[in-house]
C-alpha cells in the first residue's frame, strides 16, 4: 500500500469520524423540531417514555419497533455513494455503521438501571450529560460526544 493510498484511508477516517458526530448531533436536533414530522412525532415517543422524572427503567422502553434515524443512515450512505470511490465508500460505510450501533447500544444502556456499564466512570459520565438533555431537552444532542 503506497503514501497517498494510506492518506486516502486516514483521512476517510478523519472525517467519516468527525462527519458521524455531526450528523448524529444535527439528525437529533433535527428530531426535536416539530417541523421534522414523523422524526419528530417518533423521537418524541422515547421522550415521553423517559421523562425527566422517570429517566431510567430496569428494561429499555422501545415502544415502537420502527427506527426512524435509520432513513436518514440510508439516505446518507447514498449521498455518499455518489461522492466517494467504490473502496473508501466501503470503509466509511464500516466505520458510521459501527459509530451508529455502538451509539445506539450505549443510549440503551444509558436507560437501563443496572447496567453493566456503571462500573465505568466514562459512562456515568455520557449518562449523567444524556439525562441532562432528557431535564434540558434543547442541549447535548449527541451520545457519546455530548458537549
Amino acid at each position: 500500500m503506497n503514501i497517498i493510498c494510506m492518506l486516502d484511508y486516514l483521512g476517510t477516517f478523519f472525517l467519516t469520524g468527525v462527519g458521524s458526530v455531526l450528523f448524529e448531533n444535527m439528525l437529533h436536533r433535527f428530531a426535536h423540531n416539530p417541523k421534522s414530522g414523523t422524526l419528530y412525532k417518533w423521537h418524541r415517543i422515547h421522550h415521553a417514555a423517559y421523562p425527566p422524572s422517570r429517566p431510567m427503567s430496569t428494561v429499555y422502553i422501545n415502544q415502537t419497533e420502527e427506527n426512524v434515524f435509520f432513513q436518514f443512515y440510508l439516505l446518507c450512505m447514498g449521498f455518499m455513494y455518489f461522492l466517494l470511490p467504490l473502496h473508501l465508500f466501503l470503509f466509511s460505510t464500516v466505520q458510521f455503521t459501527v459509530y451508529g450501533s455502538l451509539v445506539d447500544r450505549v443510549h440503551k444502556e444509558i436507560h437501563i438501571l443496572g447496567s453493566p456499564l456503571e462500573k465505568y466512570s466514562w459512562f456515568r459520565t455520557l449518562r449523567k450529560n444524556h439525562i441532562y438533555h432528557h431535564n434540558h431537552n434543547t442541549e447535548r444532542f449527541s451520545i457519546l460526544f455530548p458537549r
